[in-house]
Parts: C-alpha cells; sequence; structure tokens
C-alpha cells in the first residue's frame, strides 16, 4: 500500500502546471542529488499506520509524506513550497485512492541546512486515506 501511495502522490505533483513548470521532472526520493539542477524536489514517507478501533483494523491509514523543496535562491525554495503546497492541500483523492491530504508542518531549512540544502522548505503532508479492497 505504502508505495501506491507514493507513486499517487508523485503522479499527482508532476501532473500540477505550476509545479511542472518549477520542477519538470526533478522529483526524487528521498535525496536530491548533489549534481542535480535545480529547483528539484526530494519526497519520504516518514510514517503510514493503521488505524484501529476496538473491533481490530478499521480499513482507513494516516500517512505522513514529507517533501523537501530546495532551490537556488531562497526565495524561489518558498515559491516552490507554495506550488507544492497549492497543489496537494486540501485535495480529496490521489488517482484510484480515496483521501484527504493537508498541510501538517512548514520548515524553513535555511538556517540549519547544508551547503547544498541551505535554500531548502520541507513540508510534511498528512494524508488520510482507505485502503484498497
Amino acid at each position: 500500500m505504502a508505495a501506491s501511495l507514493l507513486n499517487s502522490f508523485v503522479e499527482e505533483l508532476t501532473r500540477n502546471t505550476a509545479v511542472a513548470a518549477l520542477v519538470t521532472a526533478r522529483i526524487y526520493p528521498k535525496t536530491i542529488p548533489q549534481d542535480a539542477h535545480l529547483p528539484a524536489l526530494a519526497y519520504q514517507l516518514i510514517s503510514n499506520p493503521d488505524d484501529y478501533t476496538q473491533s481490530g483494523k478499521s480499513g482507513l491509514r494516516k500517512a505522513r509524506i514529507q517533501i523537501d523543496c530546495v532551490a537556488k535562491g531562497y526565495l524561489e525554495a518558498h515559491q516552490l513550497a507554495d506550488a507544492v503546497t497549492g497543489a496537494m492541500s486540501g485535495k480529496k483523492n490521489l488517482s484510484s485512492l480515496r483521501a484527504n491530504i493537508f498541510v501538517a508542518n512548514e520548515f524553513d531549512r535555511s538556517e540549519i541546512a547544508p551547503v547544498f540544502l541551505e535554500n531548502s522548505v520541507q513540508i510534511d503532508f498528512e494524508i488520510s486515506y482507505q485502503e484498497a479492497g
């Protein structure tokens, strides 16, 4: 289930015209290669636990996906973060998954990031969705 969630999330990002205009296909799992052209995105599944009721598994999950928005300039990193947030926050569905997506946290990493990531905004998305089948 995690793979289909990640695939659907990335597909949604690549279909969004505002995001695609900034990063084209530069969306990487976990880390952005050091020699990558910027701006770029990295995504990572942070958690994806089952939801339970007193009767057992409910069939619902609450995942957290983290996106790093990295750019050459500070303003450009924030513009990319705005495009990603606009594309994903408040969405009700991801491909065939019934989902509710919202921003759980946004963090300017410029003060603490290594030199390569000095213009970086990290966004945590929380996704509540129902497992297929």
